[in-house]
This record gives C-alpha cells, sequence and structure tokens, in this order.
C-alpha cells in the first residue's frame, strides 16, 4: 500500500505545478484568457490544456471569504487517450456564494462557505469538445451548530472559435442552530447559469446570464454581463 501511494506521488509531481489563481487576479480576471480555472465555468476546457497540477496558498475557507480570493486547494488532470479527467479539492463555487451572501445580508445573519468541497471532472476530444463537471461540498460543525451542503452541475462544449457552458445548482443549504444568535435556516432553490464566449481574429465577445432564487429572497436574481 506504501509503494503504491508514493508511485502515484511520483506521477503526480511528473506534471507541470503551477499557481492559476493569483495569474488570473493579477491580470484582472480578463475574459480573453486561457486558464485552468476557467473548467470549474466550463468543463469542455478541460481539453484546452495538457496535463497540469496546481496548488493555491491561503487560508483554509472561512465565513463570507470572497469567492475569488486565493485559499488552500489543488486538483490535478490526466490524459486518457482521447479524453481527460480531472479532480480538484477546495474550489469555491460562484453559484453558491451568490445566493448565501444576499439572503445573509437580511438581518445581518452570517453563513457558512462551502466548505470541503470536492470537484470531478470529465471532457473528450472531438469535433465538439464537450465536457461534464460535477461539485460537491458538505460540512457539520458541530461545536458550532452549524452546516451546509452544496451539489451542482457543469456542462460544457467548446471550439476553436467558441465555447459554451451550463451552470446548474442542484442543492443548495445552510442551517445555524446555536442559541441566542442570528440565526440562519437558508434553503437555496435550483440555480442556472449560461456563459459563452467568441473569438474573431484578436478580439474575444463574452457573456453571462444567471437565475438565481431562493428561500430567503424570494426575488429571482439576474445577472447579465457582455464584454
Amino acid at each position: 500500500m506504501k509503494k503504491t501511494i508514493v508511485i502515484a506521488a511520483l506521477t503526480l509531481l511528473t506534471l507541470p505545478a503551477m499557481a492559476s489563481k493569483a495569474r488570473l487576479i493579477a491580470l484582472n480576471n480578463a475574459s480573453h484568457l486561457q486558464d485552468i480555472q476557467q473548467i470549474f465555468s466550463n468543463a469542455s476546457l478541460l481539453t484546452k490544456h495538457g496535463e497540469w497540477l496546481t496548488f493555491e496558498m491561503g487560508p483554509n475557507p472561512g465565513v463570507n471569504v470572497p469567492v475569488g480570493s486565493p485559499s488552500a486547494e489543488g486538483g490535478f488532470s490526466r490524459d486518457m487517450k482521447d479524453t481527460k479527467y480531472g479532480f480538484y479539492l477546495g474550489h469555491h463555487s460562484s453559484w453558491v456564494n451568490e445566493t448565501r451572501t444576499p439572503a445573509a445580508s437580511i438581518g445581518g445573519k452570517t453563513f457558512l462557505n462551502d466548505e470541503n468541497a470536492v470537484n470531478l471532472f470529465y471532457a473528450k476530444k472531438a469535433d465538439l469538445n464537450w465536457g461534464v463537471g460535477l461539485n460537491y461540498a458538505n460540512s457539520d460543525k458541530k461545536t458550532l451548530n452549524q452546516k451546509q451542503s452544496a451539489l451542482g452541475l457543469n456542462l460544457g462544449v467548446a471550439t476553436s472559435a467558441w465555447d459554451a457552458a451550463l451552470d446548474v445548482g442542484l442543492i443548495n443549504t445552510y442551517k445555524n442552530d446555536t442559541a441566542g444568535a442570528s440565526n440562519a435556516d437558508f434553503k437555496g432553490n435550483s440555480s442556472l447559469g449560461l456563459n459563452g464566449r467568441y473569438y474573431m481574429n484578436t478580439m474575444t465577445f463574452s457573456g453571462l446570464l444567471t437565475r438565481r432564487h431562493d428561500a430567503c429572497h424570494p426575488d429571482e436574481l439576474y445577472r447579465r454581463e457582455m464584454l
């Protein structure tokens, strides 16, 4: 067993290592950039990069930590003929926190981020590259009487000229049972997000359409961005 673990570790160490999120922040998250962090918004973009291993340095996720800020996280991807698979730990999902944040602002409540997050990816190279991503997070802090869970799915396609993806939030809950505190009992409903980019010569056109709905914030939340 120890020998197997050592071999697996050495195999991962042969991959190129990088700190990707810090690079994106330095470049102001420009939409035309090609970066491994974009697989979270479009799983098919896993086919655009070779095998990689990445580590992000920073604090462990806490209450109200900004989604884009560096934190302790990391993952890898490997090739398997014309397919690719990836595994990632510690990534905050934007669709989770975009609903928990406005809900928490009502009455000054606090909330947990999507802790212990795990992301799985599978993508295939073809005339139309496609990919599937699954993200899951769950934590139960019994000493703080707080627990949360989240589950989402990402479906993406990409060509050399354009790419598009659909983000689906399936589960998004948070509960604080601390006596005498500003308790929060958050139950998010379905969440949808559609994003895409089109490349023309040296120009990149990108768009984002999201729909958020939750019990604490009954009005549907829309965000449209065109760059």
